[in-house]
């Protein structure tokens, strides 16, 4: 994926966020879950992640949490992480790997979910 493209998709699911954080100083929470280990999900993208949003006035520890849940590779940590995200009913669930994907998919129907780094995940939406 080209950056242009991962900045343009991110900022869209955030602009909605970043209009709200006008308005007051609330601490709005993203959740960051990957199938692999901290080191295999591309740094460089979680990195221009922090800096759109710092662009758009989201300070981590002032008006955002970040909560980074890592699998290591292992599917039921994977999906254990997926459940304690959603509990903590973050604004956004950014994801690496389609393994995370799925596993965010199937706790949630309401939370708004970013995928980075994904040409190889399909998406089916059964209705």
């Amino acid at each position: 994926m080209r950056r242009r493209e991962f900045i343009a998709g991110l900022g869209a699911a955030v602009f909605p966020l970043a209009a709200r954080a006008q308005q007051g100083e609330q601490v709005r929470r993203v959740g960051v879950l990957s199938f692999g280990a901290e080191s295999d999900l591309n740094s460089q993208l979680l990195q221009k992640m922090a800096e759109e949003l710092l662009k758009r006035g989201w300070i981590e520890g002032r008006n955002l949490r970040l909560e980074y849940r890592f699998g290591a590779g292992d599917l039921n940590r994977t999906r254990d992480f997926a459940v304690d995200l959603v509990r903590l009913a973050p604004d956004v669930i950014v994801v690496g790997f389609g393994t995370a994907l799925r596993a965010v998919q199937q706790e949630t129907k309401t939370i708004p979910i970013v995928v980075l780094g994904a040409c190889d995940i399909i998406v089916t939406t059964v209705v």
